[in-house]
C-alpha cells in the first residue's frame, strides 16, 4: 500500500511538472492512464487490509463504507478538480490545493484527539 500511494505522489509530481509544457493534453491523458493502472492495483489491497483492522462482526460495514467512499471519489474528484481549474486557473491551484492539504491535516488530527497515537492498529473500532 505504501508503494502504491508513492506511485501516485510520483504521478502527481509529473502531472504538476507537465503543466509546463506546450503538449499538456498528451501528458495528461498518459498520466491518468497511470493513474487509473495504480488505482486498480490499490482497490484490492485496500479491501483486503479491511479484515486487519476491523472485527469481523463489522466486517460487511466496513467494506460496503470504504467502497462507498471509494466510488464517490472516484466520481466526485474529476468533478471538483475540473471546477477548481476552471475556476482558479494553474497559477493559483497550488494556493487551493495548499487549503485542503491544511483541512486534511485538521480533519485528521481531530479524528485522532484522544488517542495515544495518530493512526494505531484497530483504531476505527468502536
Amino acid at each position: 500500500m505504501i508503494a502504491l500511494d508513492g506511485l501516485y505522489g510520483i504521478m502527481a509530481v509529473l502531472l504538476v511538472l507537465s503543466l509546463s509544457f506546450s503538449n499538456v493534453l498528451v501528458l495528461i491523458t498518459v498520466i491518468t492512464v497511470g493513474l487509473s493502472i495504480v488505482s486498480s492495483f490499490e482497490t484490492p489491497v485496500v479491501q483486503s487490509s479491511i479484515p486487519l483492522i476491523q472485527e469481523k462482526s463489522h466486517l460487511i460495514q466496513s467494506n460496503a463504507i470504504v467502497s462507498q467512499i471509494n466510488m464517490l471519489a472516484n466520481l466526485i474528484g474529476p468533478l471538483l478538480a475540473g471546477m477548481f481549474y476552471s475556476a482558479v486557473g494553474k497559477t493559483d491551484l497550488q494556493g487551493v490545493r495548499i487549503i485542503f492539504l491544511g483541512c486534511a491535516i485538521c480533519i485528521i488530527r481531530l479524528s485522532a484527539k484522544g488517542t495515544n497515537e495518530v493512526m494505531k492498529p484497530g483504531c476505527f473500532r468502536e
